[in-house]
């Protein structure tokens, strides 16, 4: 019953999460288009400012549903922790870093996005691990999960980067950070910092949850619990399985 309880209240909390950012969003939508004039973005892509800034601000609010989209295809329930971390780099990644144009005006603001996304697909990384091999898998073989994590994490932020490098050649987005705003392209080694930078922000990222998650396993401490996925039984009233929270 108190696990139930639990549950409801996590629930909760990413709920009000949800609604509170998406008002922001609206607020912040709202002051941009009200102050900015038609320019091009900030990705320095040939696109009108109030469609590409109402395109990003729908975008994000549609983003934040991916977890229970997901939860409801494959009838799972992940985590608050895995889902709140996410919900978070979205509002920061998708909403703030181009509407608010925080990638540009707050320092290593991209950065942190990066090194939260290598937290977060770690964390999935790792709940992949609980789910596919149980409490006892993991117990007996901690430094192998936490490695396996670690991977998991960061081809989960190669791939966005390989989304970057798409979008540059598709769409002239030059989301890779290869073109100064004047029009310039950088070359050599300037032309790949960007990238770079984030693969290792993304890596540190996976490297940082993965350490506390090893030692929490091999201590025996119940911290890794709070980022799994569980799979719904369906025959007990969509009680979950039995498994420590």
């Amino acid at each position: 019953m108190n696990k139930m309880l639990n549950a409801s209240r996590e629930r909760l909390v990413l709920y009000g999460t949800i609604i509170l950012l998406s008002m922001t969003a609206v607020v912040i939508t709202t002051v941009v288009l009200s102050t900015s004039a038609p320019t091009e973005t900030n990705y320095g892509g040939k696109f009108d400012q109030s469609i590409f800034v109402l395109g990003i601000s729908a975008g994000f609010i549609l983003e934040m549903f991916i977890p229970f989209i997901i939860e409801r295809i494959f009838k799972i329930r992940i985590s608050t922790s895995i889902s709140l971390i996410f919900i978070i780099h979205c509002f920061g990644g998708t909403f703030l870093g181009n509407v608010a144009n925080a990638y540009h005006d707050i320092p290593y603001f991209d950065n942190i996005m990066h090194f939260l996304v290598g937290v977060n697909f770690c964390m999935v990384g790792y709940a992949l691990m609980q789910l596919c091999f149980g409490d006892q898998g993991v117990d007996n073989h901690p430094l192998i999960i936490a490695l396996v994590s670690v991977c998991i994490g960061v081809a989960c932020g190669t791939i966005w980067e390989v989304y970057e490098f798409m979008g540059d050649v598709l769409a002239d987005l030059n989301m890779q950070g290869y073109m100064l705003k004047t029009g310039e392209y950088l070359t050599g080694q300037a032309a790949l910092m960007d990238t770079m930078m984030d693969t290792l922000f993304n890596i540190a990222g996976a490297v940082a949850f993965a350490i506390p998650l090893c030692l929490s396993i091999k201590l025996g401490k119940p911290w890794h619990h709070y980022c799994c996925i569980i799979k719904l039984n369906l025959s007990q009233n969509h009680v979950y399985k039995e498994i420590s929270l």
